[in-house]
């Protein structure tokens, strides 16, 4: 099972990455950019002990923190676009 969910992931990642018109997406850069930054700095600390907490069900945790990561940027790229020019 475990291998299915790396292959699926894999394969979702290998489309976005080479997708062309993903890539050319100036809406895909600008939520890429805080996601990737939240995911860098937060899952380095936060996967080692999400492991350690959940065990086996760290894998939905790790889900849940990318979905409010995702959140976070989504309120982060709302403020830049309607409040930055104020």
């Amino acid at each position: 099972m475990v291998y299915l969910i790396i292959a699926i992931a894999l394969a979702i990642a290998g489309f976005l990455a080479f997708s062309k018109k993903l890539n050319s997406s100036s809406a895909w850069r600008a939520t890429l950019t805080p996601l990737a930054s939240i995911m860098g700095s937060g899952f380095l600390v936060c996967a080692p002990l999400i492991g350690g907490i959940a065990g086996p069900a760290s894998l939905f945790f790790m889900i849940g923190l990318l979905v409010v990561a995702y959140c976070v940027g989504e309120a982060i790229r709302y403020n830049i676009q309607y409040f930055e020019p104020v």
